[in-house]
């Protein structure tokens, strides 16, 4: 049997490469594509967020005594001392997480601070309002369970945090 290309094996392989290429740039289009659009939906959140992270880039500028943590889901968590200790442990301003320095990880605290982030993330602009100012006062007055308080509780169940356990 002869192993001599023939003028329709050429046109396969033409046909074949031609395929190939168009792939190849399909495929780099979508990489780009889906880069761009994950760069403007990053984009569009900070502006959604813009509040918080204004606050957030603040204090990451300015406070001296905070350093970066590590990262929990999609929030950036910061250890700080900036909180008195009557506040509690944490507090969350859209994607940032800023952590009482003086504790050690605590998977509960995190959670909880990211289960704000993402009542941040669906009510946007409205967070500080909605949640953050009812939190601060109620942090601030409270003298029972803090964590039945409505955006606590709302906190808790968006971060996967399991306080209370029902008897049956």
């Amino acid at each position: 049997m002869d192993k001599t290309p023939t003028a329709i094996d050429d046109v396969r392989y033409k046909t074949y490469k031609r395929l190939s290429i168009e792939y190849k740039k399909h495929v780099m289009n979508f990489n780009l594509n889906s880069m761009k659009m994950k760069t403007v939906k990053t984009i569009l959140l900070h502006l959604w967020q813009l509040p918080q992270h204004l606050i957030a880039w603040c204090l990451i500028l300015f406070y001296r005594q905070k350093r970066f943590a590590g990262i929990y889901k999609t929030s950036h968590v910061y250890y700080h001392s900036l909180l008195p200790n009557s506040w509690g442990e944490g507090i969350s301003l859209g994607q940032y997480i800023f952590y009482d320095s003086n504790n050690i990880w605590d998977e509960t605290v995190i959670a909880h601070e990211y289960g704000h982030s993402r009542q941040s993330f669906y009510l946007g602009p409205l967070y500080l309002i909605v949640i953050g100012l009812p939190s601060i006062i109620h942090a601030a007055v409270s003298t029972g369970d803090y964590y039945r308080y409505w955006c606590e509780a709302w906190a808790d169940r968006l971060g996967g945090v399991e306080r209370y356990t029902t008897k049956s």
